[in-house]
């Protein structure tokens, strides 16, 4: 669940998120759409702890953005277009177990949750393949 209450970010003079609000509730797929410069990408950095709000908050899965910023780090996850920020001598699960570790998961709690990962998303016919031999 994400909630966002007045999100805003100013950068100097320039409101790039303007006193931003809405509630996507588990299950619900919400998409932000608009034009370059609209705030989506700054609006996403901010959710993910990258960039710290100028006022507002959000609270995501019960967790206050502003309050418990590195709980937030542990439960979500960002990647931008372009370059697939994934090490490509790792194969898909060593690079997922990388991340997972540096957030404290445990090593063989990691390897459960990426098992089931990837019968959900039907990933297990190339979990453990180099990620640069995969198409991005």
């Amino acid at each position: 669940m994400v909630e966002i209450v007045g999100l805003t970010k100013v950068f100097k003079n320039i409101k790039a998120v303007d006193n931003l609000s809405f509630k996507a509730k588990e299950g619900e797929i919400y998409g932000l759409l608009g034009e370059n410069g609209a705030g989506k990408t700054t609006t996403l950095r901010m959710l993910a702890t990258m960039l710290k709000p100028t006022n507002g908050t959000a609270i995501i899965n019960g967790k206050d953005l502003i309050k418990e910023p590195e709980e937030i780090r542990k439960e979500v996850g960002i990647l931008f277009g372009g370059e697939s920020g994934l090490y490509d001598r790792l194969t898909a699960r060593e690079n997922i177990l990388y991340f997972a570790e540096l957030h404290d998961m445990d090593k063989k709690e990691a390897n459960k949750k990426i098992d089931i990962l990837a019968r959900k998303f039907d990933m297990t016919e190339f979990i453990d393949r180099p990620a640069g031999k995969l198409s991005i």
